[in-house]
């Protein structure tokens, strides 16, 4: 099936306004709500009340106040675990786009990417259970040998690897080539993702099977408990609306 003329592949409606349920020509059982960007929030919480007081009698030195504890102070942390959850909501994943949050040349909407998120330990696993090799060639140790001479605690970099390896070996299963990127997740920090909202047009034109893709994706994340074996779009975690969390 050519994804192009398909009515399951690209997950947006037809039109923009929202609907109940209605099925536009991408996958998906509801056309989400429309995108809506964090409102500003000032980068700096309100100075704490000072918790000295100036004694003039004593010089102008500074007296603690007796029952005063630092742990009293208001948090700067609490107004960026605010933003974090604010924009968590906001750019939740998402079944469907719509039509206008596509990239037309004019207006630079936020970087989607439509594929299938994961764990990093999902990735570990899933080279280890294909028997993948760390180096790309045909010599040098699978990842299961490498797992076991650290002790089972993988470093930074075999797990970027076990990403990489991952993505190839998907990629000659559904006969597509497929990226990988970090995503903005609760859950889940990476995707295996078929293309995004700036360069649909032209990858989907590349896909000539999408059902056939799509159920082989399905079938090889479904085992994971770290991987959700359903293809949605996740805000790609390079976007410049989250350059301010």
């Amino acid at each position: 099936m050519n994804v192009a003329n398909s009515t399951h592949g690209l997950h947006i409606p037809q039109s923009d306004p929202i609907s109940d349920g209605g099925k536009g020509t991408l996958i998906g059982t509801e056309t989400p709500p429309a995108l809506s960007f964090p409102s500003s929030t000032s980068d700096h919480a309100s100075p704490p009340e000072s918790d000295y007081e100036s004694d003039s009698s004593e010089g102008g030195e500074l007296e603690i106040q007796p029952g005063v504890s630092c742990d009293d102070r208001p948090s700067f942390e609490a107004p960026r675990q605010a933003r974090r959850k604010n924009l968590l909501e906001k750019f939740a994943p998402r079944e469907q786009l719509r039509r206008s949050d596509l990239y037309d040349g004019t207006h630079e909407p936020p970087l989607w990417r439509f594929g299938f998120a994961f764990k990093h330990e999902a990735a570990l696993q899933y080279a280890t259970d294909h028997q993948l090799k760390v180096s790309l060639g045909q010599e040098g140790p699978t990842f299961e040998e490498a797992l076991a001479g650290s002790g089972g605690k993988p470093s930074a970099s075999l797990t970027v690897l076990a990403f990489h390896a991952m993505k190839n070996h998907l990629s000659k299963k559904c006969g597509f080539f497929l990226q990988f990127a970090q995503i903005f997740s609760r859950e889940h920090g990476y995707i295996i993702s078929l293309w995004t909202n700036y360069d649909y047009d032209e990858r989907s034109r590349f896909c000539l099977d999408y059902d056939f893709v799509l159920d082989t994706l399905e079938e090889a994340f479904r085992p994971y408990s770290g991987a959700v074996a359903e293809a949605k779009w996740y805000l790609d975690m390079e976007d410049d609306c989250l350059a301010t969390m």
